[in-house]
């Protein structure tokens, strides 16, 4: 009987870690520390980076557990800590179930609860917080499959503030949003850099934020990589060999951007 409970148990607990993955779903997918090295794909235009430090850090952590450090020390980056140490912001969200704004919101603070732990009052101050920052305070109550494509952008871009990673890896996060609330949406994360440290890596197509923001960037395509000081990657020519059509720069300073000839 007693082995019988215990086998019991091993299946309830691995249903809920199961659960668990699914809940944080883009909150903590299986991506690497060293994006530029691994990511593939032909839509992948050029990454951007801020916060070095701590990049060059999360590389270090990798190097050592290839070298072989203890099991314990490999395992490290599973379920919740992963998830408390990297957040993913993919290029849509998809909501299979209904749930409210600040549900949703809710869902960044999952990796800081324990099993079958409820969240606190903290945590909500936090997801409001988050939402009031990306403009969706007094939605709490809203079902999210109702938002705009724009507002949805924003909701999920709270949800990742409020699970306060160290990392954070974006998949177009200016996607769905017109151009104020690009600009508004991505000062918000450069501040995260800028204020706590935290190390930012974007995957954007759009130039004008690419200049705006990336203290160093990856160029990718035609089978090749550069990479660098954003202001030595991000240059007419080349943006031209990327894109395949040449480019022309306009604009000086943080109105920097370039236009197809």
């Amino acid at each position: 009987m007693k082995h019988a409970d215990a086998a019991a148990k091993a299946r309830l607990e691995l249903a809920h870690d199961l659960a668990a993955e699914r809940d944080l779903g883009h909150q903590h997918q299986r991506l690497p520390a060293g994006l530029a090295r691994r990511r593939r794909g032909p839509q992948v235009d050029f990454g951007l980076a801020a916060g070095r430090h701590a990049v060059q850090h999360e590389r270090r952590e990798a190097a050592a557990r290839d070298r072989g450090c203890e099991r314990r020390q490999r395992r490290a980056l599973v379920g919740r800590e992963r998830a408390r140490r990297r957040g993913f912001l993919p290029q849509d969200s998809v909501d299979h179930f209904p749930a409210t704004v600040l549900e949703t919101a809710l869902v960044g603070r999952h990796p800081h609860l324990a099993r079958w732990q409820w969240e606190s009052a903290a945590d909500i101050d936090r997801a409001r917080a988050a939402l009031s920052t990306f403009g969706l305070a007094g939605l709490d109550d809203r079902d999210a499959r109702t938002l705009s494509g724009g507002e949805r952008r924003r909701l999920a871009l709270a949800a990742l503030v409020a699970q306060d990673s160290g990392l954070l890896l974006l998949d177009e996060p200016s996607s769905h949003l017109d151009l104020g609330a690009q600009v508004a949406a991505l000062d918000t994360v450069a501040a995260l850099a800028r204020n706590q440290g935290k190390a930012i890596v974007m995957v954007l197509h759009d130039l004008h934020l690419a200049l705006r923001y990336s203290d160093h960037a990856i160029a990718l395509g035609g089978g090749s990589a550069r990479t660098g000081i954003a202001g030595d990657i991000l240059t007419g020519a080349t943006l031209s060999e990327l894109f395949g059509h040449r480019l022309l720069a306009v604009g000086e300073g943080a109105t920097r951007t370039f236009l197809p000839s």
